[in-house]
Protein backbone atom coordinates (compact mmCIF):
# COMPACT_ATOMS: atom_id res chain seq x y z
CA UNK A 1 0.00 0.00 0.00
CA UNK A 2 1.62 3.13 -0.94
CA UNK A 3 2.18 5.60 1.94
CA UNK A 4 -0.41 8.20 3.07
CA UNK A 5 -0.11 10.49 6.53
CA UNK A 6 -2.54 9.81 8.07
CA UNK A 7 -4.68 6.87 6.92
CA UNK A 8 -7.27 7.25 9.16
CA UNK A 9 -7.83 10.03 11.68
CA UNK A 10 -11.27 10.89 14.12
CA UNK A 11 -11.35 14.12 15.16
CA UNK A 12 -14.08 15.12 18.28
CA UNK A 13 -15.10 18.46 18.45
CA UNK A 14 -17.29 19.23 22.05
CA UNK A 15 -18.26 22.62 21.05
CA UNK A 16 -20.31 22.05 17.82
CA UNK A 17 -20.81 18.21 19.35
CA UNK A 18 -19.52 16.70 15.93
CA UNK A 19 -17.41 13.85 15.30
CA UNK A 20 -15.27 13.33 12.52
CA UNK A 21 -13.40 10.98 10.15
CA UNK A 22 -11.20 10.84 7.56
CA UNK A 23 -10.21 8.05 5.33
CA UNK A 24 -7.24 8.79 2.49
CA UNK A 25 -5.47 5.46 2.27
CA UNK A 26 -2.89 5.10 -0.89
CA UNK A 27 -3.33 3.35 -3.53
CA UNK A 28 -2.75 -0.72 -2.45
CA UNK A 29 -1.65 -3.47 -4.87
CA UNK A 30 -2.08 -7.31 -3.92
CA UNK A 31 -1.86 -10.65 -5.60
CA UNK A 32 -2.71 -14.20 -4.89
CA UNK A 33 -4.04 -17.46 -6.28
CA UNK A 34 -5.77 -17.77 -9.49
CA UNK A 35 -7.53 -21.24 -9.18
CA UNK A 36 -10.83 -21.79 -10.48
CA UNK A 37 -10.01 -25.32 -11.55
CA UNK A 38 -9.47 -26.31 -8.05
CA UNK A 39 -5.58 -27.67 -8.60
CA UNK A 40 -4.03 -25.65 -5.53
CA UNK A 41 -1.46 -25.09 -7.36
CA UNK A 42 0.32 -22.31 -5.90
CA UNK A 43 0.71 -18.93 -7.68
CA UNK A 44 0.11 -15.29 -7.92
CA UNK A 45 -1.31 -14.81 -11.09
CA UNK A 46 -4.64 -13.14 -9.34
CA UNK A 47 -3.51 -9.13 -8.90
CA UNK A 48 -5.98 -6.83 -7.67
CA UNK A 49 -5.12 -2.95 -7.57
CA UNK A 50 -7.07 0.16 -5.87
CA UNK A 51 -6.32 3.51 -6.62
CA UNK A 52 -6.96 4.73 -2.75
CA UNK A 53 -9.85 5.26 -1.12
CA UNK A 54 -10.77 8.50 0.39
CA UNK A 55 -13.74 10.54 2.46
CA UNK A 56 -14.82 12.54 5.20
CA UNK A 57 -17.26 12.05 7.33
CA UNK A 58 -19.15 14.47 9.70
CA UNK A 59 -21.89 12.90 12.21
CA UNK A 60 -23.75 15.52 14.66
CA UNK A 61 -25.24 15.01 17.99
CA UNK A 62 -28.83 15.12 17.76
CA UNK A 63 -28.88 15.13 14.28
CA UNK A 64 -30.37 12.76 11.66
CA UNK A 65 -28.00 13.81 8.88
CA UNK A 66 -24.25 12.18 7.98
CA UNK A 67 -22.09 14.49 5.97
CA UNK A 68 -19.64 13.31 3.36
CA UNK A 69 -17.19 15.23 1.50
CA UNK A 70 -14.51 14.07 -0.90
CA UNK A 71 -15.65 10.67 -0.65
CA UNK A 72 -14.66 8.25 -3.35
CA UNK A 73 -11.92 5.63 -4.73
CA UNK A 74 -9.35 5.27 -6.97
CA UNK A 75 -9.69 2.54 -10.28
CA UNK A 76 -10.08 -0.53 -9.42
CA UNK A 77 -8.28 -3.61 -11.34
CA UNK A 78 -9.06 -7.12 -11.59
CA UNK A 79 -6.87 -9.16 -13.36
CA UNK A 80 -4.54 -12.53 -14.05
CA UNK A 81 -1.50 -13.01 -15.81
CA UNK A 82 -2.36 -8.88 -16.88
CA UNK A 83 -5.91 -9.45 -18.64
CA UNK A 84 -7.90 -7.35 -16.99
CA UNK A 85 -11.01 -8.83 -16.52
CA UNK A 86 -12.99 -6.66 -13.92
CA UNK A 87 -12.65 -2.51 -13.56
CA UNK A 88 -14.56 -0.10 -11.52
CA UNK A 89 -14.41 3.83 -11.80
CA UNK A 90 -15.96 6.59 -10.17
CA UNK A 91 -16.05 10.03 -11.00
CA UNK A 92 -13.33 10.45 -13.39
CA UNK A 93 -13.76 13.88 -14.27
CA UNK A 94 -14.32 14.99 -10.82
CA UNK A 95 -11.20 13.26 -9.09
CA UNK A 96 -12.71 9.91 -8.62
CA UNK A 97 -14.98 11.69 -5.41
CA UNK A 98 -18.13 13.22 -4.42
CA UNK A 99 -20.17 15.41 -1.79
CA UNK A 100 -23.42 13.84 0.03
CA UNK A 101 -25.56 14.67 2.61
CA UNK A 102 -27.76 11.57 3.74
CA UNK A 103 -30.83 12.29 6.61
CA UNK A 104 -34.10 11.01 6.63
CA UNK A 105 -37.17 12.19 5.32
CA UNK A 106 -41.06 12.69 7.00
CA UNK A 107 -41.75 9.43 7.11
CA UNK A 108 -37.89 8.38 8.22
CA UNK A 109 -37.04 6.95 4.82
CA UNK A 110 -33.45 7.47 4.16
CA UNK A 111 -32.43 9.94 1.10
CA UNK A 112 -29.25 11.13 -0.51
CA UNK A 113 -28.10 14.38 -2.00
CA UNK A 114 -25.06 14.82 -3.55
CA UNK A 115 -22.46 16.87 -5.90
CA UNK A 116 -21.33 16.95 -8.45
CA UNK A 117 -22.76 13.61 -9.58
CA UNK A 118 -22.56 9.78 -9.46
CA UNK A 119 -20.65 8.47 -12.37
CA UNK A 120 -19.72 4.78 -11.76
CA UNK A 121 -18.64 2.45 -14.52
CA UNK A 122 -18.39 -1.11 -14.32
CA UNK A 123 -16.54 -3.21 -16.66
CA UNK A 124 -17.39 -7.02 -16.85
CA UNK A 125 -14.77 -8.73 -19.57
CA UNK A 126 -14.75 -11.75 -18.19
CA UNK A 127 -14.42 -13.38 -21.67
CA UNK A 128 -10.66 -12.81 -21.16
CA UNK A 129 -10.67 -15.65 -19.06
CA UNK A 130 -13.49 -17.80 -19.32
CA UNK A 131 -11.99 -20.28 -20.76
CA UNK A 132 -10.05 -21.19 -17.50
CA UNK A 133 -13.37 -21.23 -15.33
CA UNK A 134 -15.71 -24.12 -14.63
CA UNK A 135 -18.59 -22.74 -16.14
CA UNK A 136 -19.47 -19.95 -18.71
CA UNK A 137 -19.90 -16.87 -17.69
CA UNK A 138 -23.30 -14.95 -19.00
CA UNK A 139 -23.14 -13.56 -21.88
CA UNK A 140 -23.39 -9.82 -20.29
CA UNK A 141 -20.57 -10.54 -18.39
CA UNK A 142 -18.37 -11.34 -21.41
CA UNK A 143 -17.43 -7.75 -22.45
CA UNK A 144 -19.72 -4.83 -21.50
CA UNK A 145 -18.73 -1.80 -19.14
CA UNK A 146 -22.01 -0.29 -17.54
CA UNK A 147 -21.96 3.26 -16.37
CA UNK A 148 -24.47 4.32 -13.57
CA UNK A 149 -25.06 7.93 -13.59
CA UNK A 150 -27.14 10.47 -10.82
CA UNK A 151 -26.14 14.09 -12.36
CA UNK A 152 -28.00 17.42 -10.88
CA UNK A 153 -26.96 19.22 -14.26
CA UNK A 154 -24.48 21.74 -12.14
CA UNK A 155 -26.52 21.41 -9.06
CA UNK A 156 -27.28 18.77 -6.23
CA UNK A 157 -28.85 15.46 -7.54
CA UNK A 158 -30.92 13.50 -5.02
CA UNK A 159 -32.40 9.76 -4.73
CA UNK A 160 -35.24 8.90 -1.80
CA UNK A 161 -35.74 4.44 -1.21
CA UNK A 162 -39.30 4.07 -1.68
CA UNK A 163 -41.29 1.11 0.28
CA UNK A 164 -43.14 -1.52 -1.33
CA UNK A 165 -46.99 -1.27 -1.58
CA UNK A 166 -49.66 -3.20 -2.75
CA UNK A 167 -49.01 -1.24 -6.30
CA UNK A 168 -45.78 -0.76 -6.12
CA UNK A 169 -42.55 -3.32 -5.66
CA UNK A 170 -40.37 -0.79 -4.20
CA UNK A 171 -37.39 0.79 -5.50
CA UNK A 172 -35.95 4.75 -5.43
CA UNK A 173 -37.01 8.24 -6.48
CA UNK A 174 -35.43 10.41 -8.18
CA UNK A 175 -35.72 14.01 -6.25
CA UNK A 176 -33.36 15.76 -8.05
CA UNK A 177 -31.23 15.54 -11.21
CA UNK A 178 -31.34 11.87 -13.42
CA UNK A 179 -30.22 8.80 -13.17
CA UNK A 180 -29.00 7.35 -16.27
CA UNK A 181 -28.28 3.45 -16.43
CA UNK A 182 -26.28 2.33 -19.98
CA UNK A 183 -23.98 -0.36 -21.07
CA UNK A 184 -21.82 -0.42 -24.33
CA UNK A 185 -23.52 -3.14 -25.62
CA UNK A 186 -26.56 -1.48 -26.65
CA UNK A 187 -27.98 1.99 -27.21
CA UNK A 188 -30.93 1.36 -24.60
CA UNK A 189 -30.85 3.13 -21.45
CA UNK A 190 -32.85 3.58 -18.94
CA UNK A 191 -33.43 6.94 -17.96
CA UNK A 192 -35.32 7.68 -14.48
CA UNK A 193 -36.26 11.98 -14.66
CA UNK A 194 -36.77 13.94 -11.01
CA UNK A 195 -40.14 12.52 -9.65
CA UNK A 196 -40.13 9.35 -11.34
CA UNK A 197 -39.16 6.42 -9.53
CA UNK A 198 -37.00 3.05 -10.81
CA UNK A 199 -38.37 -0.38 -9.98
CA UNK A 200 -37.44 -3.56 -10.83
CA UNK A 201 -39.50 -6.72 -13.00
CA UNK A 202 -38.60 -9.99 -14.00
CA UNK A 203 -37.74 -11.72 -16.11
CA UNK A 204 -36.64 -9.15 -18.40
CA UNK A 205 -38.83 -7.96 -21.37
CA UNK A 206 -38.46 -10.38 -24.13
CA UNK A 207 -35.74 -8.83 -26.93
CA UNK A 208 -34.83 -6.70 -23.83
CA UNK A 209 -30.90 -6.01 -22.11
CA UNK A 210 -31.13 -9.24 -19.01
CA UNK A 211 -29.92 -7.14 -16.93
CA UNK A 212 -30.98 -3.07 -17.93
CA UNK A 213 -34.47 -5.10 -18.78
CA UNK A 214 -35.60 -5.77 -15.63
CA UNK A 215 -35.12 -2.42 -14.51
CA UNK A 216 -38.50 -0.38 -14.85
CA UNK A 217 -39.15 3.97 -14.77
CA UNK A 218 -42.97 4.11 -13.83
CA UNK A 219 -44.45 6.64 -11.34
CA UNK A 220 -44.14 6.88 -7.46
CA UNK A 221 -46.96 6.10 -5.28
Amino acid sequence: MAASDPTLSVTGDGVNQTLTAKVAMGKLDASGDWDPQGTLAPNRDLHFSIGGVFSQTTFTDGANTIVGKGVGFGPIEYDVRGQQFVTVGLNPNNGNKFDYQLSLDANNKPQITLTPRFDLSIGAHLGVIASQLTSAPPSYELDETYDINLDGGGVSAGILAVGQTSTFGGGLKVTAGTLTFSTTSTSDTVVVPAGQCLTSVSPAPAGSHPLLGKLAVVDCP
